[in-house]
């Protein structure tokens, strides 16, 4: 059985070899590290087995330990344990799903719709009158950076390893996919296409050694800073990760899931519909009533049209203000007309 300081090399085999492959940042190494420090301090000499992880589980509850931070815990060891099966050998059977975890309940986190998030990086990032010229540049840079984040749905520490040659930006061929590729959570690379919207504060940055050199904690400051100013600071705890969850939420109410699920490069679908997707029941009720094909041939023609209009065009160009939806109904000749004046 492995115990002691076999289980201690094997551990740090373990943290040095995803340290490489999946690029963890410094927080996560020095967190990860901690974790199994607080793990192999409890088993001392005991062998790491089902019933010493489960033993660990239950101290943790004792304690006082969140449920949340107890799943945590448990979910490295499982990891941990599926390496050194596939990678060593060492243990025969994979006993991690018999592990007995208390039920986490997450409460519905606050965030602001897309929209909402442009104006706040705006804001937190308005150089002030006194600012000093470099750091006008750095408020400028960290405002490129998570314009980009909030297109893309990049992970912070995705964001900040962006090079200038994985931006891929043919100028000689329009047709071109405009894409660039991006370091992943599971540790293989993927390319994703471009927000075609930011192609030209990109094209100068195409041979930077770091398209977006930003400290990720600064943007958290700048993004509590600009929520605050809009209004939002009781309500809602920015940081940079919020963007990536307004991506995905956003994008999961036009979008099919699948999709969706590719952007933001999860593994599994499930994660996406399980984290990034919530509704509330007026939203709910609002597209069963008007999307499902029996309750919608029930409704009179004139609220099935009202509905389809209010759906598609009105909400398609509600913050384009280039363009403005306008109708007009015409009972006499049982007509309804759509205009879309730009």
């Amino acid at each position: 059985m492995l115990r002691g300081k076999t289980l201690h090399n094997l551990i740090t085999e373990y943290v040095e070899e995803y340290t490489i492959f999946r690029d963890f940042s410094k927080n996560t190494l020095n967190n990860k590290r901690e974790l199994f420090a607080r793990f192999l301090a409890y088993l001392e000499e005991k062998p790491l087995t089902l019933e010493n992880v489960q033993l660990y589980a239950n101290d943790m509850k004792k304690r006082g330990v969140s449920a949340n931070s107890i799943k945590t815990e448990v979910s490295n060891i499982k990891a941990l344990v599926h390496w050194i099966i596939k990678k060593k050998k060492l243990i025969d059977k994979d006993w991690t799903t018999e592990i007995e975890l208390p039920n986490v309940h997450l409460a519905p986190e606050m965030i602001p719709d897309i929209f909402q998030a442009e104006k706040i990086i705006e804001l937190g990032t308005e150089p002030g009158i006194n600012d000093h010229i470099l750091h006008r540049k750095r408020k400028a840079l960290m405002r490129f950076a998570m314009r980009f984040a909030l297109r893309t749905g990049v992970r912070g520490v995705e964001l900040i390893h962006i090079r200038g040659k994985d931006l891929v930006i043919n100028e000689s061929d329009p047709t071109a996919s405009k894409v660039y590729l991006v370091g992943a959570k599971g540790g293989t690379p993927q390319w994703q296409p471009l927000p075609l919207d930011m192609l030209e504060e990109l094209k100068p940055h195409i041979n930077d050694p770091l398209v977006f050199p930003v400290c990720p904690g600064m943007c958290n400051e700048a993004l509590k800073r600009g929520a605050k100013l809009y209004g939002l600071s009781e309500s809602i705890n920015m940081h940079i990760h919020i963007l990536r969850k307004v991506f995905g939420t956003s994008l999961a109410r036009v979008m099919p899931m699948s999709i969706v699920s590719r952007l933001m490069r999860h593994s599994d679908i499930s994660i996406t519909q399980k984290f990034y997707v919530s509704y509330g029941i007026e939203e709910m009720g609002s597209k069963l009533n008007t999307l499902h094909p029996l309750i919608r041939i029930a409704a009179s023609p004139k609220d099935a049209i009202n509905t389809f209009v209010q759906n598609t065009a009105e909400p398609y160009f509600s913050h384009d203000k280039r363009i403005q939806v306008s109708t007009e109904n015409n009972a006499e000749k049982r007509e309804y007309v759509l205009r879309i004046r730009y």
